[in-house]
């Protein structure tokens, strides 16, 4: 059932985005140091209207969760925390209980340190508003350490 739902959603937001090339979600990386360590964070504006969803869904037959993905999954030292202005609550389109946050994501991935001047990885997310979902899209970055 939700892989048909995706394949009719890809191919219906296909078409919507040929049209627009809208991108209503930007992204920003960087790596900081805070006093409990090193921690990647990524950062996304959300325009108007428009949501990105948690990291941690209660199942898999909902909307794509964000993923931040770091090259070395080694250095990571313990689970992301998300921040930002979030939406909790029964959803429609899904038929489930959703996490959702509206103008700005902030994922804090807490990493080791380590000997790396650098770090690769990507996050992927799924966008949607009232009316409709773009297809996941996977965003990559490479930071270095301050």
């Amino acid at each position: 059932m939700r892989t048909l739902f995706l394949i009719v959603l890809a191919i219906i937001s296909f078409t919507f985005v040929s049209f627009t090339q809208e991108q209503p979600v930007h992204w920003q990386f960087k790596i900081v140091q805070s006093d409990s360590g090193l921690q990647v964070i990524a950062k996304a504006e959300i325009e108007p209207g428009w949501y990105v969803y948690s990291q941690y869904l209660e199942s898999d037959d909902g909307p794509i969760p964000t993923h931040l993905m770091i090259s070395d999954s080694l250095l990571i030292r313990s689970k992301a925390i998300e921040e930002g202005p979030s939406i909790y609550g029964y959803d429609d389109m899904f038929g489930m209980d959703i996490k959702k946050f509206k103008k700005e994501m902030l994922i804090r991935q807490p990493i080791h340190n380590g000997t790396f001047q650098k770090l690769e990885g990507y996050v992927e997310f799924m966008t949607c508003n009232d009316e409709m979902c773009l297809p996941p899209r996977q965003i990559p970055f490479t930071v270095t350490i301050p």
